[in-house]
């Protein structure tokens, strides 16, 4: 049995919830995504037919981003979850050019896979369910799967590299929920997330300049955090 086989997210009925809510669980999601189509643009380029894989891709969030602003693309869709994998199908469905790989990030850490290199390889919200050493395992594969001049991007949750602030983040993080539930008059409450998210033992943040210090050991250059707040953050490097 995998990691993965082990997580809720094997589940049905819990990724579908995901899907259906995660705007309102992730703290800005509509900034998160803008930092990940902005940095597309300016490194991988539009309209440059470059080869990227969407990593734990789910429903293809990322993918549904890359998309928009550049169908050129030649993406690959890869997850642990059939399910997930369903969904991304139906949601792309007028493009029958897209590949779909069914692994779990054990799978691509053994190079199980018969797996082209990329251009671009991004992740949302998958890494952080791996243990420590698996994390370190992912990236080195990463890393190995990118051309020259390709760049590796992971929005994901992360602990501060301090952990007296740990505490704020979460409640921060509760208020913004709590916040938009109002704003929006939504009729179900979803407050209870970021305490459901810190105590889930599937959940296995590590502090976030451990996870740069990793890549950088890895090889990869020009490593950086582009972007957080809170325990969400865009981080990641080249090669």
């Amino acid at each position: 049995m995998t990691e993965f086989d082990e997580t809720l997210w094997s589940e049905r009925e819990y990724a579908q919830e995901y899907r259906d809510h995660a705007d309102h669980y992730i703290q800005e999601r509509d900034m998160l995504f803008k930092v990940l189509v902005s940095f597309y643009r300016q490194f991988i380029g539009i309209g440059q037919a470059k080869r990227m894989l969407d990593l734990g891709c789910g429903d293809g969030a990322i993918a549904n981003q890359i998309l928009r602003v550049d169908d050129s693309v030649n993406l690959t869709l890869m997850d642990g979850s059939k399910d997930m994998l369903d969904a991304a199908r139906l949601r792309f469905w007028q493009f029958p050019k897209l590949q779909y790989v069914l692994a779990t990030f054990e799978a691509l850490i053994g190079r199980e896979n018969s797996l082209p290199t990329f251009d671009f390889i991004a992740s949302a919200f998958a890494i952080h369910h791996l243990s420590w050493s698996s994390k370190i395992g992912l990236f080195e594969q990463i890393y190995a799967y990118l051309n020259e001049g390709g760049a590796f991007l992971n929005i994901d949750t992360v602990f501060p590299n301090n952990p007296s602030y740990t505490d704020w983040y979460y409640e921060f993080w509760r208020e913004w929920i709590i916040d938009r539930q109002t704003r929006l008059e939504l009729k179900e409450a979803f407050d209870h997330v970021p305490n459901r998210a810190r105590t889930n033992p599937e959940n296995k943040l590590d502090p976030l300049q451990n996870q740069l210090d990793a890549l950088t050991r890895i090889g990869f250059k020009d490593v950086e955090c582009h972007y957080k707040l809170g325990i969400f953050a865009i981080f990641g490097g080249r090669k």
